[in-house]
């Protein structure tokens, strides 16, 4: 899950005001909040950037390489260069040295007072993307070992069917154990500098994880690994089978394992989980069953 970033500031004529506003703006940007500390809001941050009378919003991803986000907002005598609310992709925004440009918000009299506010939701992956149901994936962990499965898909503790996790599965493992790549494909984000997790929605934003993006634009999401367990870097392409990452327990676990999905973003406040084929030794499986262990 990807945590939800706002900000609000207000314009007005007066150009003391429009200091303030300024000001207000990046206040809310730079103050931390505790109910968001497990958020990773440095992976993607959505910023305003004002230019005279014009607003921008910009997107300075660090540990991320795809990413959908919808913008929504109130405005009072200002007009937006899109529709709202707005839903894009780091692949279709316009790039300015380091930043993507997501909307403007103009004046529409600027010899009146205006005003706006504005709010954001962003998910890893870009749009377009649908994982081919036929594609068979390894197992992600490496040859010759067995886990057992703690949860599969429409689970009862976080994969229940309608949830984004419903075709997710869960693998136990100790942690510390080697995580492999499922299928090759090129890292798209990833985390590793979160200690926490525990057995409560609270810890939902405080998994380490991999996102790999898949040939036929889905995406793969490798979860709860352990601090500093990410193996991997940024736009790297891994061949399936790849070590990637060490399996932990950070973020919403209550035990060590890893948390797989296959899934591709429907805009910016959702995510949808597809079902999955896998190679096993017990042939090729389209559900894996909970409390059985599986091997290659």
């Amino acid at each position: 899950m990807f945590g939800f970033l706002s900000s609000t500031a207000r314009w007005a004529k007066s150009s003391k005001l429009f200091v303030l506003a300024c000001l207000s703006s990046a206040m809310l940007l730079l103050v931390p909040s505790k109910a968001l500390a497990c958020n990773p809001g440095d992976l993607i941050k959505i910023q305003e950037e004002h230019d005279g009378k014009v607003v921008l919003l910009v997107i300075r991803p660090t540990r991320v390489e795809d990413a959908t986000v919808t913008i929504s907002a109130e405005l009072k005598n200002m007009n937006s260069s899109q529709s709202l609310p707005y839903t894009t992709d780091l692949a279709h925004t316009e790039v300015e040295a380091d930043r993507h440009v997501i909307v403007r918000f103009t004046p529409a009299d600027p010899t009146r007072p205006f005003s706006f506010s504005w709010q954001s939701q962003v998910r890893y992956g870009n749009l377009g993307g649908k994982p081919d149901p036929d594609f068979v994936y390894r197992l992600p962990f490496q040859k010759g070992e067995r886990h057992r499965i703690s949860q599969t898909c429409f689970g009862s503790v976080s994969h229940q069917k309608g949830s984004e996790a419903e075709y997710a599965v869960d693998f136990s493992m100790e942690e510390g154990s080697f995580v492999c790549a499922a299928r090759e494909g090129r890292v798209i984000a990833l985390r590793d500098d979160s200690h926490e997790g525990g057995p409560s929605d609270k810890f939902k934003q405080c998994d380490n994880f991999i996102i790999i993006r898949h040939a036929d634009g889905g995406y793969g999401r490798y979860s709860h690994l352990r601090y500093k367990g990410v193996l991997v870097k940024l736009g790297s392409v891994v061949q399936s089978g790849t070590i990637i990452g060490l399996s932990g327990n950070t973020g919403f676990s209550s035990g060590p394992h890893l948390h797989f999905e296959v899934f591709a973003p429907v805009d910016g406040n959702l995510i949808k989980t597809y079902s999955f084929k896998v190679q096993t030794d017990k042939g090729v499986l389209g559900k894996l069953k909970t409390r059985k262990e599986y091997g290659f």
